[in-house]
């Protein structure tokens, strides 16, 4: 059984410099990739975007764990639900924003300056935009909208059903190695039966 354990470094400005390698792990098609996600938690959404896109082209044969070893803030919840199964340290907690308090609240008006040379006025910034697409998936997972602006602490997360037991990988292991072994017995036979066949001839 093939393990692989990611550190995702949050505070990696270049997206690139842990895309590539996070593509290579999920590339060897692991029977378990453990991907630990360590802050600062804040990530811009097209960035967490892209690594969750990557996340969730896995092999189907690949059990995702994410494992919160940082507190988590907006888009960066996005990477931790893509697991299958999910941990958090003990005194971490995750926090999202309102969708719907961020665009009635914000003063688009400054930010939308660095796009003054288009012919069109930028009404809302390319940074919400992507927001919103983040928040379509947190919506998937969880209401984001009863959650929103608040801490979420781990008993929380177990009962809204997004933190599963650890006696869950126990057992997963527990059938990969009978799996393994299965299959190592099942090569043994041929073996058998093509040795046997060769003296017969």
């Amino acid at each position: 059984m093939l393990e692989i354990t990611f550190a995702l470094n949050l505070q990696e400005d270049i997206t690139l410099h842990i895309l590539q390698p996070l593509e290579e792990a999920i590339a060897k098609e692991p029977d378990i990739l453990t991907v630990e996600l360590v802050g600062p938690a804040a990530v811009a959404p097209d960035k967490a975007l892209l690594l969750y896109d990557a996340l969730m082209h896995r092999s189907s044969k690949t059990h995702l764990i994410t494992y919160g070893r940082s507190c988590l803030l907006d888009s960066a919840v996005l990477l931790w639900l893509a697991g299958d199964e999910r941990r958090m340290r003990d005194d971490a907690w995750i926090q999202m924003d309102s969708l719907e308090r961020l665009e009635d609240t914000q003063p688009w008006s400054k930010a939308a300056e660095p796009f003054r040379r288009l012919k069109k006025p930028v009404l809302i910034p390319p940074l919400i935009i992507d927001y919103r697409t983040v928040a379509h998936y947190l919506n998937m997972y969880l209401p984001l909208e009863e959650v929103a602006d608040r801490p979420i602490f781990q008993g929380e997360l177990k009962e809204l059903g997004l933190i599963d037991s650890p006696e869950y990988t126990l057992q997963l292991k527990q059938l990969f190695q009978k799996s393994t072994r299965a299959e190592e017995g099942g090569q043994a036979e041929g073996q058998d039966l093509g040795t046997i066949a060769s003296l017969t001839l």
